[in-house]
């Protein structure tokens, strides 16, 4: 029979042992948070470095692009200063309170006077941006709806200052809109498209500037897009 005393050894060594086991695995774990903060040091380092590194990339873009906008920006004021005649365009008080019927992202280009079908000539400039995208009323107005297979779905805003401006090629008109309806610059009045002669090419609005109203011929609407778009 084991007496008390043999008993008291023998968990006094199993003690021992057990305590001897803990401050083993104390100290492994003491290891394993040493190498495993090592390693979060190291990400950490990497991580701002990689950072770092695209940030100063992102900033040469940003600057690169910011220098080719100049650069466009100069060159088409530069050709601007040679137009002249009704490729012009319209004086500022003929386009008083003109804001950019689009929202970026959008494009275009001086195509007054370019050949067309039947021998016309664009009288105009198109406009091009994503199909559906909100069209904007680019003075305070009445607006005339209209619908024919050249222009298609397309709108005349009458401006207070006795300009009118038109839209064609459009996908739809903003609910509501009615002929007659008085509308604000910058108003959301319809949608680009691809309605009339433009079906199945890309989207674009074709627009135009009358100085004097509607009964007048139009004018090159590039100058004024240049400085207000």
């Amino acid at each position: 029979e084991i007496s008390l005393l043999d008993r008291l050894t023998s968990v006094r060594n199993g003690l021992e042992a057990t305590q001897s086991r803990l401050r083993e695995d104390q100290a492994a774990l003491q290891d394993l948070e040493r190498e495993q903060a090592e390693y979060v040091a190291e990400f950490e380092f990497l991580f701002n470095a990689v950072n770092s590194e695209y940030e100063e990339l992102r900033e040469e873009f940003a600057e690169q692009e910011r220098i080719r906008a100049e650069q466009l920006r100069l060159q088409r004021l530069a050709e601007v200063a040679r137009l002249d005649g009704a490729a012009a365009g319209a004086s500022a008080t003929q386009t008083a309170g003109f804001v950019c019927f689009f929202d970026q992202p959008y494009r275009f280009v001086n195509d007054w006077g370019n050949a067309r079908s039947g021998g016309r000539t664009h009288k105009g400039t198109d406009v091009v941006a994503a199909y559906g995208q909100s069209v904007k009323a680019v003075a305070n107005g009445t607006v005339l709806k209209r619908n024919s297979d050249l222009g298609g779905i397309s709108l005349w805003l009458d401006a207070d200052n006795g300009t009118s401006y038109y839209y064609a090629h459009l996908s739809g008109f903003v609910d509501g809109l009615t002929d007659g309806s008085r509308v604000s610059a910058g108003q959301i009045i319809a949608f680009n498209g691809d309605s009339g002669n433009a079906v199945g090419g890309v989207p674009h609005v074709h627009f135009q500037i009358h100085p004097g109203g509607r009964g007048n011929p139009p004018v090159n609407p590039y100058p004024t897009l240049v400085e207000h778009c």
